[in-house]
């Protein structure tokens, strides 16, 4: 499996080449390597012990997604011409716990919820601080993601909402 990340992505982030690896849970399973297009655009990392399969590799699918699913962050899309999953590498600094995109979606929506309903007037603080905007983003975007999320993991495949024409 071979990881690309645009170079153009990381400088418009300020996100420098070494934080990738270091942070995004890279080691000790992947290592840099020449992207094969000869393209300057892209930082490429490949999985350093491949999944061998016996048959067809359609059977293993699942076994290498499980290696790289926790790495990642995924959101849904209906924007029409694009691509309706995105992924983004889940940058943590190290030695943190990296907790996987759906236990901490959940957690936020159990806290969020709690809060409103057994301390409604703390809303009001969550709302104005510092956090509000992400916590508005967050309550508009975050159930349907929650949703298609777990949908795609019980089917054990992409479930996106569909295109708005």
């Amino acid at each position: 499996m071979e990881l690309r990340i645009s170079k153009e992505t990381l400088r418009r982030h300020d996100i420098t080449q070494k934080r990738p690896f270091s942070e995004g849970g890279l080691k000790p399973g992947f290592q840099r390597v020449k992207d094969r297009l000869d393209s300057d655009a892209y930082l490429c990392f490949e999985q350093v012990a491949p999944v061998h399969y016996s048959h067809r590799a359609t059977e293993n699918v699942m076994d290498v997604v499980e290696m790289v699913r926790p790495r990642l962050w995924r959101i849904v899309s209906s924007i029409p011409g694009g691509s309706y999953r995105k992924y983004y590498l889940y940058l943590s600094p190290p030695g943190t716990l990296r907790v996987s995109q759906f236990a901490s979606m959940w957690a936020l929506l159990f806290y969020l919820g709690s809060v409103v309903r057994y301390r409604p007037h703390r809303f009001i603080d969550v709302i104005t601080s510092p956090f509000g905007p992400f916590v508005d983003e967050f309550i508009a975007a975050q159930p349907n993601q929650l949703l298609y999320m777990f949908a795609s993991e019980m089917s054990r495949h992409e479930i996106a909402n569909p295109a708005i024409v």
